[in-house]
């Protein structure tokens, strides 16, 4: 299965404990903090990174998400079979019509719709 994350920053993965070694100048480099690149997602574990890309839109109807590149201010659709959103925040179950539906599942980092 291809796996295509789209990401708005430029980093994927960074140890945000050691932000304060960062911010005490004790790491020098911000790059010592990131654990996995865009690169080593690709190698180890096969996943595609679009970094500084905006998703847009769903169109769960013909099963593609609008993204725009942030650099280049283009905009493509990508096609998936399974959607999962991952905000990054906190879930709060949703009030909205179908929430509660058999695939859609919260924890404590992410919220996943299985499409």
């Amino acid at each position: 299965m291809e796996t295509v994350v789209v990401e708005r920053d430029a980093y994927i993965s960074y140890e945000s404990c050691s932000l304060p070694y960062y911010i005490s100048d004790d790491i020098k480099d911000v790059n010592d903090l990131v654990s996995l690149t865009p690169e080593s997602a690709q190698r180890e574990l096969g996943m595609h990174v679009l970094t500084r890309h905006e998703s847009l839109a769903i169109d769960p109807t013909s099963k593609k998400v609008l993204v725009r590149n942030l650099l280049s201010g283009e905009e493509t659709n990508i096609p998936y079979h399974k959607l999962v959103l991952a905000t990054g925040a906190l879930p709060i179950r949703s009030s909205m019509p179908g929430s509660d539906l058999r695939n859609i599942f919260t924890s404590e980092h992410c919220l996943m719709a299985w499409q």
